[in-house]
């Protein structure tokens, strides 16, 4: 997969508060932000950095770390996988903003008649948890399947 497809991905689920609160992003890249995460299309990098920074802020210190390049998948799937859930813990956000926005290992427990599917996941706020999320990326999900979750999708399979 292409840095830029993984990295939207991840990211997608943020862009509405860059879109609907900050600003940040027009409704029309809104919406290709979208289609280039369920389609698997290549968006420009420097706007993703320039929309991003805060995120690219982070994953360039993770690449310099790890020797890599800031667009290697690796080093991406560090930052949204292992370091990203630190951030928001130390953030003065919302407890349930947080818990929507920090990913997490789920296993596919239903799929639902509207499509979405039901998983469960251990929540950082203690015990297990039910969220139901859209399976856009892969639509091929089944029940027992473990996935990445963020915010209300299913990103990948762990």
């Amino acid at each position: 997969m292409e840095p830029e497809v993984y990295f939207i991905k991840y990211a997608y689920p943020c862009a509405h508060i860059l879109c609907t609160v900050r600003g940040d992003v027009s409704e029309e890249k809104f919406k290709e932000m979208e289609q280039a995460a369920i389609h698997n299309r290549v968006m420009d990098r420097a706007y993703l950095e320039k929309v991003f920074f805060r995120a690219f802020d982070r994953i360039s210190k993770i690449a310099e770390e790890m020797g890599k390049e800031m667009w290697d998948v690796d080093v991406i799937q560090e930052y949204f996988t292992v370091r990203h859930n630190p951030v928001l813990n130390g953030s003065d956000y919302p407890e349930s903003f947080k818990e929507m926005c920090r990913t997490y290992k789920a296993e596919v427990v239903s799929e639902e008649d509207d499509g979405e599917i039901i998983v469960k996941y251990l929540s950082e706020l203690g015990g297990e948890k039910k969220r139901k999320v859209k399976k856009d990326y892969m639509p091929e999900l089944k029940v027992g399947e473990r996935v990445w979750i963020h915010w209300q999708y299913a990103v990948e399979k762990v």
